[in-house]
């Protein structure tokens, strides 16, 4: 029995370029980064840009 080829996960970006995707893909990542030090989640919560649990407002997903 020969294992079929898995296909490539398609993106959660079905309408955009792969370059928007992958710029989106940055911005969440480098988001990440920027959330892990205490004063700049403050001001992302604050600003409303994410929520006191820590994830993506509602808005900016």
């Amino acid at each position: 029995m020969k294992k079929e080829a898995t296909k490539p996960k398609e993106s959660q970006y079905k309408h955009i370029s792969p370059e928007t995707a992958s710029f989106i893909d940055g911005v969440k990542e480098l988001s990440k980064k920027f959330t892990t030090k205490k004063d700049s989640r403050e001001f992302l919560v604050s600003a409303g840009f994410y929520t006191k649990t820590g994830s993506l407002n509602k808005a900016y997903r």
